[in-house]
C-alpha cells in the first residue's frame, strides 16, 4: 500500500571548513534561497570558519559585522523604494505621499518578494521576507555564498550590544520610619541613642 505521506525532497547543503551545514531553505518563483542569520551556530561556521563564541573578550566566530549591517541597510533601503513606489499607484492622500513610508513585514504585498540588490560591486537576490529582522534570504548559488564569506570575513566586526545595568530596587518605605531623632529605623525596633546627662 502507498504511504501518501511519503515526500521526495531536494535540500540545498553548504560545506565549509570540513563541516556540513543545512541552512533553512525555500523556493520563490522558482529560485531556490537559504537564510542566514547571524546568531545561528551552524550559519556562523559555515560562514566564518570560527564557531560562534558570545563570550566577552573573546575572539570566536561572528557574523557580527559592518557588512552584515550594510547589507542589512541596504535591504531596507530597497524595500522602502519598492513600499512606496507601489503606494504611488494606490494612495490618492498627496500628503501622505509625500511621507516616506518605511518597509515593514505588513507591506509584503506592496512589494516584489525577490529583490535585486547591488552590494560590494556584486549584484544579489534576496528576498524582502526578513524585513525588520536580522535574518537574510540570499540566494542560493556557490557564487554568491563564497563573495558574501570572503566580504563578511575581511569586514570590521562590531562591538556586542552594552548590557544595561540592572535598576537599583528603590527602599521599602513600609518597612522604614524615622524614629525621634530623624534617625532612619525599621519597623518595630528602635534606636537607643547615647546621651549625656546635661551639665556635661
Amino acid at each position: 500500500m502507498a504511504d501518501d505521506d511519503l515526500v521526495l525532497d531536494l535540500q540545498w547543503t553548504v560545506k565549509s571548513h570540513g563541516r556540513v551545514w543545512v541552512p533553512q531553505q525555500k523556493q520563490v518563483n522558482g529560485i531556490s534561497f537559504v537564510a542566514l542569520t547571524k546568531w545561528d551556530r551552524r550559519c556562523v561556521l559555515a560562514m566564518s570558519g570560527q564557531a560562534l563564541d558570545l563570550r566577552k573578550d573573546k575572539e570566536g566566530g561572528s557574523l557580527n559585522c559592518q557588512a552584515w549591517q550594510e547589507l542589512l541597510q541596504l535591504r531596507q533601503s530597497e524595500a522602502d523604494k519598492a513600499v512606496q513606489e507601489a503606494l504611488k499607484h494606490e494612495e490618492t492622500d498627496e500628503k501622505k505621499l509625500k511621507k516616506v513610508q518605511r518597509a515593514r513585514s505588513k507591506h509584503d504585498f506592496l512589494a516584489p518578494p525577490i529583490m535585486h540588490v547591488f552590494f560590494k560591486d556584486k549584484h544579489i537576490s534576496i528576498l524582502y521576507e526578513g524585513i525588520q529582522s536580522s535574518t537574510i534570504w540570499v540566494e542560493a548559488n556557490q557564487e554568491t555564498l563564497r563573495f558574501l564569506q570572503k566580504v563578511f570575513a575581511e569586514s570590521p566586526k562590531q562591538p556586542p550590544a552594552p548590557k544595561k545595568a540592572p535598576k537599583a530596587k528603590a527602599p521599602n518605605k513600609k518597612a522604614m520610619w524615622k524614629g525621634s531623632h530623624g534617625s532612619p529605623t525599621k519597623r518595630g525596633k528602635s534606636i537607643k541613642n547615647n546621651m549625656l546627662p546635661s551639665g556635661h
